[in-house]
């Protein structure tokens, strides 16, 4: 071992070795060593066993240290055969899981990653509450009583912090007292006497194969696996198939099991941070997400000569009660949340909580005051001249109408529009999504159609194209307004989650009762199949007919009719009592157009034409213009 300054040469004798590890081992308390050991043991999957694994495997053993190694090799050389020789040795720490091999880099050592589990961490317990049998009615009494000893003045900012303290411990309190805990019930499968004696048997062969390196005991090995794997699916298809029998609609289990089963588990893939570094663990992307919003919830730019005249704008009205408060105390006023924070939590993150960092601009989404002011803010947008303008939200539709079979003045009609729009937008500081900006054409015209495949239009620093199809609330709209892409897509997710996700209650001669099935498919499968129904009502029949068609499809599997049996589908509709998806959307379409018809608001009623007569092709494409 020689050293030269701060840089230090190591020899990798075997002498060197076994003294740095037994002095390593010697070092009391919790230990972790992991790396490229260059050792081969049959104790870390080797089917051979080298000296310096032989020092390695004596010395740690005899100090009660724990080998952890993958199921595969780690190290592939080129013309030697593959060994395990990068692994991990533990002492004192409480569990090691999820040992794996990672074979995207194309070194010849693979690199293995690890999870270390402290039963000592707590575990985030608010969602814990079984809210189902909360006793309401003393909930609510508790919550008047106290409710009354919570001050109501608030003058300063600290007030209304300490208000808000005392509510929360106030709805803490009464949520222990009368909200019951979840009781966790971990399920353990209880295998068949069989099972566990092949599984016995395989763990047998296996050792004595990392032992030996002998092929009986290999195929042995992995003929006993395979035969373990398929009474395993089995055993657990009898649990599965036991469980979908006690379901039903009272307990709500059946719904339960559907939304776990159709709730889709999405990791948050690794972040990229401001200095272009890869960010992996929960607390640095819950930190991440918090300097994300701290910068969209800044102010762009502050101008308190713009305050104080609109300040004195309101002022020089004729209402006393403005003319007693001066414009220092409307701005320390209004500036009450100028001290506000916030932190980022999510269930992604498991229990992390970002740090706080203030805010300055913005009301948190979800919030009962965030559409009221977002509506007061846009309230003065300009609308163009020949164009209707549609707000849902921050979704804006912008409707032009032109002459027939003109293109040009087409696009200088939308662009003069647009730029009418974003010097709006500009203004106020709000930033329009280029890249989620779409055009299309609406026309009947096949030459007005063809020319929009070939042109494109200049948005601000893209070039777009038109579209053939766009999506807007949930709608798929066409350029002919056919409806046949929205009926398609509608018809995918349907077939994806009856015939995929859900196949399992809608299965044939399955322990599923009937009138399970069919209230399941009305619940999930069919609101899927109407959605916007009013306004494809009166699409083509031969787009139509595709949802009658799946219906029919489905209500066989769910009455467990076999396809040989001759059973018209009138008659399949009386079976299942449940009417037609003409039946169905007609009335849909009549009571929305009734609710349309009675609204005192005026925007409502000028939409378009409610017209029962226009029902079920009374006049073909004729639907409301909000369209």
């Amino acid at each position: 071992m020689y050293s030269f300054g701060d840089l230090l040469l190591a020899s990798a004798t075997r002498a060197d070795c076994f003294q740095f590890f037994t002095k390593l081992s010697e070092i009391p308390g919790p230990h972790l060593v992991a790396g490229d050991f260059n050792a081969k043991n049959n104790a870390w999957n080797n089917s051979k066993t080298d000296l310096k694994g032989t020092d390695i495997f004596n010395i740690f053993s005899k100090k009660n240290f724990i080998f952890h190694a993958p199921d595969s090799v780690t190290h592939i050389p080129y013309r030697e055969n593959p060994s395990c020789i990068d692994f991990a040795i533990s002492r004192n720490i409480p569990q090691i899981t999820n040992l794996r091999v990672i074979n995207d880099l194309s070194s010849d050592h693979l690199p293995i990653v690890f999870s270390i589990f402290d039963p000592l961490i707590s575990s985030n317990t608010s969602n814990n509450y079984n809210f189902a049998k909360t006793n309401w009615r003393k909930l609510s009494n508790f919550i008047n009583c106290n409710s009354s000893i919570i001050s109501h003045s608030f003058i300063t900012s600290k007030d209304i912090d300490t208000c808000i303290n005392d509510i929360e411990l106030m709805i803490n309190e009464a949520m222990r007292r009368f909200v019951p805990r979840k009781s966790n019930i971990v399920t353990n499968y209880t295998y068949s006497p069989q099972i566990q004696l092949l599984i016995k048997t395989r763990n047998f062969f296996r050792n004595k194969f990392r032992r030996t390196g002998l092929a009986h005991f290999r195929s042995s090995f992995y003929q006993l696996n395979r035969i373990i794997h398929r009474l395993v699916r089995q055993h657990k298809l009898e649990i599965f198939n036991d469980k979908l029998a006690l379901l039903n609609r009272k307990d709500n289990s059946i719904f339960k099991l559907t939304k776990a089963l159709k709730r889709k588990k999405l990791e948050v893939p690794p972040l990229l941070n401001s200095s272009k570094n890869l960010v992996y663990s929960d607390e640095d992307k819950a930190n991440l997400f918090a300097d994300t919003f701290k910068n969209s919830h800044a102010i762009p730019s502050k101008n308190d000569l713009t305050v104080k005249s609109s300040i004195e704008l309101i002022m020089q009205s004729n209402l006393p009660s403005f003319n007693v408060i001066t414009e220092d105390q409307i701005i320390e006023s209004l500036s009450f949340l100028n001290t506000r924070k916030r932190q980022v939590s999510s269930s992604k993150f498991k229990a992390y909580v970002s740090k706080p960092y203030h805010v300055s601009a913005g009301v948190p989404q979800g919030s009962l005051l965030a559409p009221h002011l977002f509506n007061l803010f846009i309230n003065d947008i300009p609308i163009p001249k020949n164009a209707k303008l549609s707000l849902f939200a921050d979704d804006t539709a912008l409707a032009v109408e032109v002459n027939w079979k003109n293109l040009k003045l087409a696009k200088k009609q939308v662009l003069s529009s647009l730029d009418l729009l974003v010097k709006f937008f500009d203004k106020w500081n709000i930033k329009i999504n280029e890249s989620k900006t779409k055009f299309i054409m609406f026309s009947k015209s096949r030459v007005m159609l063809n020319r929009t495949e070939i042109d494109q239009i200049n948005f601000g620093n893209s070039i777009s194209k038109w579209e053939k199809s766009v999506k807007y609330l949930g709608i798929n709209l066409d350029q002919k307004l056919l409806f046949k892409d929205h009926i398609n897509k509608s018809l995918f997710i349907a077939k994806s989650i009856a015939f995929s996700t859900l196949y399992c209650f809608f299965k044939k001669n399955n322990v599923v009762k009937e009138h399970e099935k069919i209230h399941l498919y009305k619940a999930v499968i069919r609101p899927i199949l109407t959605y916007g129904c009013q306004v494809f009502n009166n699409c083509a029949k031969s787009h139509f007919n595709k949802l009658q068609i799946f219906q029919n499809k489905l209500l066989r599997l769910c009455l467990n009719i076999n396809w040989d049996d001759f059973i018209n589908n009138e008659k399949l509709h009386e079976l299942a009592n449940i009417p037609t998806i003409r039946e169905y959307v007609n009335k849909l379409t009549s009571r929305f157009y009734d609710d349309c018809h009675s609204h005192d608001n005026t925007l409502i009623l000028n939409l378009g034409n409610y017209d029962h007569s226009l029902i079920a092709g009374g006049l073909k494409h004729n639907l409301p213009l909000a369209v």
